[in-house]
């Protein structure tokens, strides 16, 4: 049984005619295409795990700057306890 072919037709707008006439010199139109798309298709996947990956670290930083915030947070009403309480003994 042989392999059934997928067909496609597709019509270029005049600002495209460079396009078209590269495409015309190429011995293997289809696999030229399909070569193309699908180096598109893998930085598309590669660009989504450097943003996936960028968010990751982004998420991980604003977790602990507000860990960091709250820890400052403790020390300062700390601080305030201490400086209310060595008034307090002085006075």
């Amino acid at each position: 049984m042989s392999e059934q072919r997928l067909r496609l037709s597709i019509s270029f707008r005049e600002e495209y005619r460079y396009i078209y006439n590269h495409l015309r010199k190429q011995p293997n139109r289809s696999d030229y295409i399909c070569r193309i798309l699908q180096k598109e298709i893998a930085e598309e996947k590669s660009l989504e795990k450097q943003m996936s990956h960028l968010l990751s670290l982004i998420s991980e930083r604003y977790v602990m700057n507000l860990e960091n915030v709250a820890e400052i947070g403790k020390t300062e009403q700390k601080l305030e306890n201490e400086d209310i309480e060595l008034i307090n003994t002085l006075f």
